[in-house]
């Protein structure tokens, strides 16, 4: 019995965390589409017909669990996994600018829309979107209700534009994260000025079961002012942390807090002059390296760093590349993908996508590949807006009540701690122990205090331990991780003394 019980433990612990897909599908596209398919290593590329009228300026979409691409929006319409419009999926973000915009060229904003899960169900979710006034103004946030099971699983808005908050002027730069329970997301909206003054205020809003709470003011760090159409923000893997940057007010990095979803920790940096009029932002899958991109070039900040700003590396410089010519491929919105990889948009309409292949590590190892990736058809501007679906509870935190796995998140179970030992290791090799074979992909990094990767072992699925060779490795403290399924699992500290 007590084997029955462990078998079943491993299939639940594998079936949670290979069924947190939703970001598994990406579809770009401008007069024709471009779909993405991260179920593939490498991710299979497509030509998929999207529906006239129908610009990918503003981009967001999901896939369900198992990665089946379940519906997409240009904050105008949503369209179902058929390329058609969802039954009631039109007219979004009602007024001035939709009549205006959304008949030939799509709303005009970035990041102002992002899908979530219902808490508690597997085929409610929500789109909550960002919508314009007539002077140009963010003011209205949103709240679209779908249920994808309807109409033969080709989905069906119940509910369309319900007015969660209203008020100028936001931000734009719409994100989530999931709460430290496992269940819950927060929904971060900036301001960008209030009365044309600029502030820094920040609103939170929790979505649960219950509906939706807040907002929650949090005013906090360095002023920000009006950025029209660019930039971006975003969380951390592991939720620790949230950015946000555009080429005027530069970036702005905090500390978060996954129970109380409030900010500490400010740090302000600032790009006088060296931005274009786009720039991106994002967090390697291991939550220490923070990537942005500022047009003709992109950086890379060590959060570890005792001094943010000056930890500042430029990875990749504009090659001068066009495609189609002439359009430049200069550098705009960035997103970790499933496989573990940050790609990269361009501000004008482009074919490629750029790449970093190993954003887990430090300078130039990071392996930026300029148009690393060619697209079926040309896409403008955004990258699609997701929150780390892999993130669950935080185990040990007050919060952390309601029995989520954290399985595929930030961390592993409680009861799944891994070993390293000998540690202080005094000879030439440590065992990584596991209670229970994982039966999925991971990997083991030992990082040297430098953060470069030293060694580098892929967890047995079949066993319960395996050697590490440390042979060349001088004496001293080093950190070590382990990650699967493009997120941060666990971590900890080894000592060699020699």
């Amino acid at each position: 019995m007590k084997i029955f019980s462990s078998i079943l433990f491993l299939f639940l612990v594998y079936s949670t965390i290979h069924a947190q897909k939703h970001d598994y599908i990406w579809v770009l596209g401008h007069n024709g589409g471009t779909n993405i398919d991260f179920n593939e290593n490498p991710p299979t590329v497509s030509e998929v017909e999207i529906p006239d009228n129908f610009n990918f300026h503003e981009i967001s979409m999901v896939s369900d669990s198992a990665g089946n691409l379940l519906a997409y929006t240009d904050g105008c319409a949503i369209v179902s996994h058929s390329n058609q419009y969802m039954a009631n999926g039109d007219s979004l973000n009602p007024g001035e600018q939709y009549d205006f915009n959304c008949f030939d060229g799509g709303y005009p904003s970035s990041q102002s829309s992002i899908f979530l899960p219902k808490p508690g169900s597997d085929h409610i979710y929500y789109l909550f979107h960002l919508g314009i006034n007539d002077n140009l103004y963010f003011q209205y946030l949103y709240c679209t209700k779908i249920d994808m099971a309807a109409n033969n699983g080709l989905g069906e808005v119940l509910e369309k534009n319900q007015l969660v908050f209203d008020t100028l002027s936001l931000g734009q730069q719409l994100t989530a994260v999931r709460h430290a329970n496992g269940r819950d997301w927060w929904i971060v909206v900036p301001y960008s000025t209030i009365n044309d003054t600029p502030r820094n205020r920040y609103l939170k809003f929790l979505f649960s079961p219950y509906g939706i709470k807040g907002p929650f003011r949090q005013d906090i760090g360095d002023n920000w002012g009006y950025q029209y159409w660019s930039g971006q923000a975003t969380f951390s893997p592991d939720g620790t942390k949230y950015a946000r940057l555009n080429p005027t007010q530069g970036m702005r990095v905090f500390d978060f807090d996954r129970c109380t979803g409030k900010f500490s920790n400010p740090k302000a940096i600032y790009f006088p002059n060296d931005t274009l009029f786009a720039c991106g932002v994002a967090f390697s899958p291991n939550s220490r390296f923070l990537y942005a991109s500022l047009g003709g070039k992109i950086v890379q900040y060590d959060t570890w760093a005792t001094n943010l700003a000056a930890s500042r590396v430029t990875v990749a410089v504009y090659d001068g590349f066009m495609s189609p010519f002439p359009f430049q491929t200069t550098f705009f919105q960035l997103m970790l993908a499933p496989n573990g990889k940050i790609y990269g948009t361009v501000p004008s309409s482009a074919d490629v996508l750029h790449v970093i292949n190993k954003p887990d590590e430090k300078g130039l190892a990071c392996e930026v590949e300029q148009h690393g990736l060619k697209l079926a058809h040309i896409h403008d501007w955004s990258i699609p807006n997701f929150p780390h679906y892999r993130l669950y509870n935080k185990p040990g935190s007050p919060c952390d009540s309601l029995g989520v796995s954290a399985a595929g998140g930030a961390s592993l179970p409680q009861d799944w701690d891994i070993e390293v030992f000998p540690n202080p290791a005094s000879g030439g090799s440590i065992t990584v122990s596991l209670p229970a074979p994982l039966g999925f992909k991971a990997l083991w990094r030992l990082y040297d205090p430098y953060g470069r990767t030293v060694r580098e072992i892929v967890l047995p699925t079949r066993q319960h331990e395996v050697k590490a060779d440390l042979a060349g490795l001088g004496q001293g403290l080093y950190y070590w991780q382990v990650t699967g399924e493009g997120a941060l699992m666990v971590s900890g500290k080894l000592i060699i003394a020699k």
